[in-house]
């Protein structure tokens, strides 16, 4: 049995030559068999396919005009005589869109029912296919054709063929197929048999050569005589069996070379490993101490009050830097010897929060945290002298905690404390962590405090200027009052004087007064009390003004050229006693004196245009009789004139005089030094 096995593997090159040659045989028919038959069951296929789909085409044009008259007869005539006249054509069936008519064709036979199944839906064989078809209970190739009418879509047309002679040409083709394919094989077989054994012996003894040298002995050679390439390979193969041992005396010195150099090298690759291990473990711990110092800096920022501010930080240092069972935080408050106590105990998935006050007395950790930045307790049970809080926090469960002093410019403000329930110890790194956060705590807290003095102070400054914003209206209102008060002493004085020309005198200070009341009506009226809607208090002087000297001049009218300025106090009043005496005078002395008929139009203009910043032109202008060739303003013995051109000087303004044509008295002024 061995024996064979050997003599098999000695063979193992001819019987994979075999092997090969007969399998690429063998892949060959098979690939011949596959391919060819596949395509010669399409060619029957497309063949039976034209010949349904010329049927089809047939039974269409056949009967397409008995299709649209609904002449059925002859549709089941000619459809009878297709079916039998036909070895091929099993069935015909015609169905209408709407399922109103359908009509079913075999040999010697037909039907008129409501056809149900794919008849409906045929779309899915309008190329034709190989179906199990109820119809005659067997295999068919069935083609669905659709009826086109002049553009519309009548129905169906289903062509069922037999698929007999397309079963017996394909058993042909596979059958033949099968015996070239047997013969084939069987010839190769036997040919390459007779091949490969005289290639082959070469080739076998080269191997057991080689399995000696592969057994370490170096001495085997091989012994093949011929002048082919297996003769060139034979010396080939003993030259190269001299050099393997010779090289290989030299590679195991080589060897140990390597292998002492690999050692060495293996040294340093686990010592550069472990380093870069605990790098990895320093840089891991340092990413998520910056997100979480990223984390509680945001959450100080968006904080509305100290106890957010805590809650905020402790709950980020429980969840990434150390764990601990309860927090608390004090802010003192060395005015009134008192402190407020915020405490956190962390239990699973939710925070209890709580808030005492307590006397300083109660806080131990005064003096220490004066001098240092925090200090640790690691076992308070065993401490003998405890402080009234850690009399607390003992009895409810903690054993040991770090004590972190809140600090803003050296000055002690608060603390933070991170308690456990067993006794254990806090990585220095940790610890300056928590130093970082607490500095951040100190310095949001100030902030929190000056946000809300700072709130306070405006709040009470919006008050007081609420205050003396009505204040300044009731003073306003007042002046106002008693220059209404003025004026109304005037008038009735002026009652008891006969004389026209006191009497008028009188008027013209009523009218002064009146027009500084209205400056100070306007003003308390007015949501900036310090300045005033110019243009507005100019239309209420006019009509003031319009309405105390009335005048019997026909056609007289006031037109306006006002701009939207608003002016302050200083400069309004000055203007309305100008704009007073000017318009008086026009109304007074303009229009009297000159023959006018119904027809004639008497106008005075009032302009007020602002003509760049804070630069105004205020014109006053007639069309009346005009002045005097030997009017000079600045020798005027008139009260009003002079006052006029005082009040021009007042507001630092320049005076122009047009006494002809159009008479225009026009005052330029700038208020950027008022």
């Amino acid at each position: 049995m061995m024996k064979a096995i050997s003599k098999f593997n000695q063979k193992s090159i001819s019987v994979r030559i075999i092997l090969f040659i007969w399998i690429l045989i063998i892949f060959t028919i098979s690939f011949y068999i596959f391919f060819s038959i596949p395509y010669q069951k399409e060619t029957l296929l497309e063949r039976m396919r034209f010949e349904a789909q010329d049927v089809a085409s047939s039974y269409i044009q056949a009967n397409k005009s008995a299709l649209i008259t609904d002449d059925y007869q002859l549709i089941i005539d000619y459809s009878m005589s297709t079916v039998n006249n036909s070895n091929s054509i099993l069935y015909i069936a015609v169905i209408k869109n709407d399922g109103t008519q359908s009509f079913l064709f075999q040999k010697n036979n037909w039907s008129n029912e409501n056809l149900d199944g794919f008849w409906k839906n045929p779309k899915d064989f309008s190329d034709g296919r190989i179906i199990h078809s109820n119809v005659i209970n067997n295999e068919v190739y069935h083609l669905s054709k659709t009826f086109m009418y002049t553009g519309i879509e009548w129905g169906w047309i289903h062509v069922g063929l037999s698929t007999e002679s397309y079963d017996s040409t394909i058993r042909e083709m596979v059958t033949r197929a099968i015996v070239l394919a047997i013969g084939t094989i069987l010839l190769s077989f036997l040919a390459t048999f007779l091949f490969t054994k005289k290639l082959t012996k070469p080739i076998s003894d080269l191997s057991i050569m080689a399995k000696r040298i592969e057994s370490g002995d170096l001495t085997a050679r091989v012994n093949i005589h011929s002048k082919d390439e297996l003769g060139m390979l034979s010396d080939s193969f003993n030259k190269m069996t001299d050099a393997v041992s010779k090289s290989r005396d030299e590679l195991e010195n080589k060897v140990q070379e390597r292998t002492n150099e690999l050692a060495k090298t293996n040294i340093q690759l686990t010592s550069e490993i472990e380093e870069r291990k605990k790098t990895e473990v320093i840089l891991n711990q340092y990413t998520i101490k910056l997100e979480t110092l990223e984390e509680i800096y945001k959450g100080i920022i968006s904080s509305k009050s100290p106890v957010d501010i805590f809650k905020n930080s402790a709950q980020k240092i429980n969840d990434n830097i150390v764990k601990f069972s309860r927090s608390s935080a004090a802010m003192f408050d060395f005015s009134n010897g008192s402190a407020v106590l915020y405490a956190f105990t962390f239990e699973k998935n939710r925070i209890i929060e709580s808030e005492e006050n307590f006397l300083l007395s109660h806080f131990a950790s005064l003096e220490r945290l004066q001098e240092v930045d925090y200090y640790l307790e690691e076992n308070l049970s065993q401490k003998k002298q405890k402080s009234e809080m850690e009399k607390l926090v003992l009895a409810k469960g903690i054993n040991s905690y770090i004590c972190v002093g809140l600090k803003f410019q050296g000055q002690l403000i608060g603390e933070l404390n991170f308690a456990f329930a067993e006794s254990e110890g806090i990585k220095q790194s940790t610890i300056d962590t928590i130093l970082e956060i607490s500095n951040q705590v100190a310095v949001a807290i100030v902030q929190l405090s000056l946000e809300e003095k700072l709130k306070q102070h405006a709040d009470e400054l919006q008050n007081s200027l609420r205050e003396k914003e009505v204040l300044l209206k009731e003073i306003h209102h007042r002046v106002k009052n008693n220059l209404q008060i003025i004026t109304s002493l005037l008038y009735l004085q002026s009652l008891k004087i006969d004389d026209a020309a006191t009497q008028s005198i009188f008027k013209d200070s009523q009218n002064r007064v009146k027009s500084l009341a209205l400056v100070h009506e306007k003003l308390y009226q007015s949501k900036d009390l310090a300045r005033i809607d110019f243009s507005d208090y100019l239309k209420n002087l006019t009509n003031f003004i319009f309405t105390t000297y009335k005048t019997n001049i026909v056609n007289l009218n006031i037109d306006y050229d006002l701009d939207d300025v608003y002016l302050s106090v200083e400069v309004s009043v000055p203007l309305g006693l100008i704009i007073n005496e000017l318009l008086s005078n026009a109304l007074k002395y303009a229009f009297t004196g000159i023959e006018t008929d119904e027809l004639t139009e008497h106008r005075i203009l009032l302009s007020f245009k602002n003509i760049s910043s804070n630069r105004f032109v205020l014109s006053i202008s007639d069309n009346g009789k005009g002045l005097p060739d030997s009017f000079n303003i600045d020798e005027s013995e008139s009260l009003g004139l002079k006052l006029v051109t005082s009040l021009v000087q007042q507001i630092d303004g320049t005076l122009e005089v047009h006494p002809k044509d159009k008479t225009e008295f026009k005052i330029t002024f700038s208020t950027e030094n008022q």
